[in-house]
């Protein structure tokens, strides 16, 4: 329903500020509720990851109804802990979206407003208090999913030096096939774009879409791996084949390095199902391959 969609994001602009400052928060933020960002390239199975993370640790998160209301971010956080801290299931995704109020979110528009551009020392401290405000509030780090960040780490270690990374990867043909899949779904045409946009994405528009999802899942892992080489914080690396072969084990790995807190009662793993399957021509996958092992 178009006018339902249009209705949410008034609702939400109405909404989208950066939260007040003040003079309780705590002005030190522990080691242990560093903010954690999933990053890389977009259907790498980044929402998978999110979803399990927030299913089995003790974490905060943006949920749908925080994303419609940004300003008030934290303190829906400290109201609604109970019903975070309940989000225990995997739900079947469209393109990133989870339903239900309290299921994880993107954070589109609050992760454009915090970290498009590099912040001003107010704003950043804004930030930080959000994110610290919600963190205690559920008893752990807030943990963000939008891969448009990939784009803008320089600018979130800016507001958090010492945040935490999650570089998820998967087979570059696939991840492409992926994206292809996503936007022919959609309706893109040739000569759109869609999702996260490496700069010089424009001089892509020409080529057809085999060409531009090549090119644009080996762009955004280039520049993730320039910006990790310059960070000295915690970087985690998983690959989307482990995380779907072995998600206990994957998920213990992460938990340990990243020091996360079980939850009393989370779901149990052994497998998840791997949607890495030939779905194009075969004239379609060869040109994959060939890009990626060029």
């Amino acid at each position: 329903m178009k006018w339902f969609a249009s209705f949410v994001l008034f609702i939400q602009r109405q909404f989208l500020r950066f939260e007040p400052l003040s003079k309780n928060t705590p002005s030190e933020f522990p080691s242990e509720l560093e903010p954690i960002f999933i990053i890389g390239a977009p259907r790498s199975g980044s929402t998978l990851l999110f979803q399990l993370m927030v299913a089995h640790y003790r974490v905060a998160f943006v949920s749908n109804l925080m994303a419609l209301l940004p300003v008030l971010l934290s303190r829906l956080a400290k109201i609604t802990r109970k019903q975070v801290s309940d989000v225990n299931d995997i739900k079947e995704s469209d393109l990133g979206y989870v339903p239900g109020l309290h299921s994880p979110n993107e954070g589109g528009a609050i992760m454009r407003l915090w970290f498009e551009e590099p912040l001003p020392p107010s704003k950043a401290e804004s930030v930080r208090q959000t994110v610290l405000r919600a963190s205690l509030a559920v008893g752990g780090p807030m943990v963000f999913k939008n891969l448009n960040n990939s784009l803008r780490i320089d600018n979130i270690l800016k507001v958090f030096p010492k945040a935490r990374l999650v570089y998820l990867q998967r087979d570059p043909s696939y991840n492409a096939q992926s994206i292809l899949m996503a936007r022919r779904k959609l309706g893109i045409a040739q000569g759109e774009w869609w999702s996260v946009e490496p700069k010089g994405f424009e001089e892509l528009l020409s080529k057809d879409d085999v060409e531009q999802v090549a090119w644009q899942v080996a762009e955004i892992n280039t520049i993730v791996q320039s910006a990790l080489r310059k960070h000295k914080g915690y970087v985690a690396h998983l690959s989307y084949d482990e995380l779907t072969a072995h998600p206990g084990k994957s998920l213990e790995e992460l938990a340990k390095g990243l020091g996360l807190k079980p939850k009393s009662a989370s779901p149990s793993f052994d497998a998840v199902k791997s949607k890495n399957a030939i779905r194009l021509s075969e004239n379609e996958w060869d040109r994959l391959q060939k890009f990626f092992a060029a």
